[in-house]
């Protein structure tokens, strides 16, 4: 099994059993096989805005994992606030990261891949629509 997080499936043709799945891969802005999750970048973090996951009720930094227990445990940039991606200064996430993971210079990634089988978890809307 392949974890495809932060993706979205784009298309699947073919038959049962051998599909070619197109999937944009979505920058994180962060080194997926570098990052351990520790938090220190979001902590460091000077920006925050309202959490869409807590649907407003708490707040989230630019650099954030996207919600609570989160697989894998490794955050994102949101890039229309993140003031390095705006206006080109900050960067203390980049500083305070003992490892080195952060890459600003990700981009997304259209990709292919052969499987057997496509399994989606796109998540529901927490108020779903009533049926009238």
């Amino acid at each position: 099994i392949q974890l495809l997080s932060y993706s979205e499936l784009l298309g699947v043709e073919g038959k049962p059993g051998d599909f070619k799945a197109a999937i944009l891969k979505r920058a994180r802005s962060v080194n997926e096989s570098l990052c351990t999750g520790c938090g220190i970048c979001q902590e460091k973090c000077p920006w925050s805005t309202n959490s869409e996951f807590e649907q407003g009720l708490g707040k989230r930094k630019a650099i954030y994992v996207p919600y609570a227990q989160a697989i894998p445990n490794i955050p994102v940039i949101d890039r229309e606030l993140c003031t390095y991606f705006l206006k080109g200064t900050c960067r203390a996430c980049e500083k305070f990261c003992p490892i080195g993971a952060i890459d600003f210079n990700q981009v997304d990634q259209k990709i292919e891949v052969s499987v057997g089988a496509v399994i989606l978890s796109p998540g529901l809307p927490s108020t779903p629509r009533s049926s009238e």
